[in-house]
């Protein structure tokens, strides 16, 4: 009898896991090379210096990059990566975390935002599409 409920308990955990594929994580190089290229990037906007952001994003978003919004975070904690087409793009959710400011509510708060990310002659660089 005591089977059944450690059975249901046992496949219950099996079934709570993860959904990430653990056959089909990037090579070890690759994930650590986009890491660094994630943190330089946002560590940029930490600091203010979007010039230097703009050398790591792609040419064909440059235009966009220069003429929108750039905000300032204190902040910030890669949460996730989600590669795609042999690990040559990725989507990463990060924390920043800012300022956010509402009538009668406001202060810092770590906001979830994504990046989308692509290899290029052998570096990862910010892209919208």
């Amino acid at each position: 009898m005591t089977r059944c409920p450690a059975l249901v308990l046992f496949a219950a955990t099996l079934f709570a896991q993860n959904g990430a594929d653990p056959f089909n994580k990037p090579p070890a190089d690759v994930d650590k090379a986009l890491r660094e290229r994630i943190t330089e990037f946002f560590q940029d906007h930490v600091t203010g210096q979007f010039r230097k952001a703009a050398e790591l994003v792609a040419e064909d978003t440059q235009d966009l990059f220069y003429n929108g919004n750039k905000p300032r975070y204190m902040s910030f904690e890669i949460s996730r990566i989600d590669y795609s087409d042999n690990f040559t793009r990725a989507r990463a959710s990060v924390l920043c975390e800012q300022t956010v400011l509402m009538p009668g509510f406001g202060g810092a708060f770590k906001v979830p935002t994504p990046s989308t990310w692509k290899l290029e002659n052998g570096k990862w660089y910010w892209y919208v599409d």
